[in-house]
């Protein structure tokens, strides 16, 4: 016989800095690299995964307007002035989600 429980979490979006995973670090994804080009920015993210973002500072886990990036691709994004970009990994290799990262380009 086999026995499993899954549990789920909603958090409000004002109380998502207090979550904290307990873990060993090959279990959680690793944090997104957002780096500043000459022509706007560059997103990257773990591969096997879905990278979501934002360009108007909401937070990706809850957006109507968070994007997806594909998993170990990098992208650039052109941008026109200052914007707060916001990103965060979805695993699909039973790892936990990444933490959001938060990147202001000034444009």
């Amino acid at each position: 016989g086999e026995c499993r429980f899954y549990f789920d979490s909603f958090v409000l979006d004002s109380k998502i800095a207090g979550i904290g995973i307990c873990g060993n670090t090959g279990d959680v994804c690793a944090m997104p690299a957002i780096t500043a080009t000459s022509s706007g920015i560059s997103i990257g993210g773990t591969i096997d995964s879905i990278n979501r973002y934002t360009t108007d500072g909401s937070n990706p886990k809850t957006s109507a307007t968070a994007l997806n990036v594909t998993g170990g691709a990098t992208t650039t994004l052109a941008l026109s002035g200052p914007t707060s970009i916001r990103m965060y990994i979805i695993a699909n290799n039973h790892r936990v989600d990444s933490g959001v990262t938060d990147f202001y380009y000034a444009g």
